[in-house]
């Protein structure tokens, strides 16, 4: 084993490293800043936790990335041709971002209770409303649980009826989570959003998004908040 020609290059340039030293810092900090707390940055313990995550995946997926100059470090030792397509993370890595990103759309109550929004449907904690009843507690900490829980389901439910997610760019597939997530994984697959990107038109997808504001055929002016973040989330993915 020897260090690579370029290896000063790639200390102070590989975007791998970087991501490596952020999550570091982040795992470190709460240790030695003992008054630090996820929740003293206004984040939950999965908000705090998919970040941390999140920059860890990315850093290996950033170590497949191109960089110009870095050939020596992108190559294997048989020389073999470096990875140059766009890559993606795995589905464990998008479903974490994707919590991240819903808890606070949602809002977390402990206790059950009926979402007029949603026709009066019992719901608790992260907007989880199957099976459900009015009474029903859980902790914040089991609720972060039944959130990454429900997540990966609908992560799951969609590729079912879009089989090239898990092909596109994080920041998408978190948007379409986060929508599949909030309409129901049926009315998500008989979309329109869901047959364009079906086709490969992932712009037409992300640009649908915003149309899923109403509840109760009116404009909820949250909803309308919510999809404009997704679709700026959507259109920034595209966009690397």
């Amino acid at each position: 084993m020897k260090l690579a020609n370029n290896w000063k290059q790639i200390l102070t340039g590989a975007w791998s490293v970087w991501f490596m030293v952020l999550g570091a810092l982040l795992s470190v900090l709460p240790i030695f800043l003992d008054w630090l707390s996820p929740g003293m940055l206004n984040l939950t313990n999965v908000q705090f936790g998919g970040i941390l995550a999140l920059t860890n995946f990315i850093a290996i997926f950033a170590r497949l990335l191109w960089q110009p100059g870095m050939d020596s470090f992108l190559k294997d030792e048989s020389g073999a041709v470096r990875m140059r397509k766009r890559t993606v993370g795995g589905a464990a890595a998008v479903c974490i971002a994707a919590a991240a990103f819903i808890g606070p759309w949602e809002g977390l109550r402990t206790k059950a209770y009926p979402d007029a929004l949603a026709g009066n449907i019992p719901t608790v904690c992260y907007g989880e409303t199957r099976g459900v009843e009015l009474g029903d507690v859980y902790t914040e900490l089991e609720c972060e649980r039944m959130l990454i829980k429900a997540v990966t389901q609908f992560h799951r439910g969609l590729q079912r009826c879009l089989p090239t997610l898990n092909t596109i760019p994080i920041g998408a597939q978190v948007a379409f989570t986060s929508w599949s997530y909030n309409v129901g994984t049926g009315a998500a697959c008989n979309s329109t959003l869901v047959r364009k990107a079906n086709a490969g038109d992932l712009i037409g997808a992300c640009n649908q998004l915003p149309r899923w504001n109403r509840a109760s055929g009116m404009v909820v002016k949250g909803l309308s908040n919510r999809r404009g973040a997704e679709r700026a989330v959507c259109f920034e993915a595209l966009a690397q």
